[in-house]
């Protein structure tokens, strides 16, 4: 398990595009049943999805006039751990936590042979033991997570390819999915679904599952 999290880790840091919403506006959205029909048709529903994500992609673009959608995909999306503010916000500070404790390590590692790690040796130790400490937090905040909503409608999960000019002048392809309220008018999260990118919304599963002790035999 800890040879699979570290090749997790090496890859990850803290999402700076993660929105984390209160938990009682989620908890609002689980009784209003009725947003199943907010819109007038399945056209309808997808036309007001891709009007939704180009504004939400235009504003972090560097060239927004480039912007060029490819496709959109709607989904619904379910209360669960990947919809659970509390359970997501817990993982990227595990994901953080996780990749400074390696770093302590490796300070720790070579504490004799450098001078500036020698003189810190005692307060690496300090901190390594802080941080196992406040990774063993947060992974119990995952594996004690409120199950009792899971399986509820929250909304609509837009997954969003795109080309567009990025700060180096080059075009790049880009899949980002949005998890927004049931009218979209509110926007719960937004992953990357890009290898490339530290946010990839599949190594977050994965980070997930591993609290949540669920394994898959391929990542071993």
């Amino acid at each position: 398990m800890k040879k699979s999290i570290c090749i997790i880790i090496a890859c990850l840091s803290i999402s700076l595009n993660i929105i984390l919403l209160s938990k009682s506006y989620i908890s609002n959205t689980l009784d209003n049943e009725s947003d199943y029909a907010v819109f007038k048709s399945i056209a309808d529903r997808d036309k007001t999805a891709k009007e939704c994500v180009r504004q939400y992609v235009r504003n972090i673009l560097y060239y927004p006039e480039t912007y060029d959608p490819v496709f959109t995909r709607v989904d619904s999306t379910f209360y669960g751990p990947m919809t659970d503010c509390k359970c997501i916000k817990a993982a990227y500070e595990y994901i953080d936590f996780y990749f400074k404790l390696g770093d302590a390590e490796y300070c720790l590692k070579y504490a004799d042979r450098y001078t500036s790690y020698r003189e810190n040796k005692n307060n690496i130790k300090t901190q390594i033991l802080d941080l196992k400490q406040k990774i063993k937090k947060r992974v119990n905040i995952i594996k004690n997570r409120n199950s009792s909503n899971d399986g509820k409608f929250i909304g609509w999960k837009i997954t969003h390819r795109y080309r567009a000019l990025n700060q180096d002048g080059k075009v790049v392809f880009s899949t980002d999915i949005f998890i927004v309220d049931p009218t979209m008018q509110t926007l719960y999260f937004r992953f990357s679904a890009d290898e490339r990118n530290n946010d990839n919304i599949d190594n977050l599963e994965k980070v997930i599952s591993h609290s949540l002790g669920i394994y898959n035999e391929d990542e071993d």
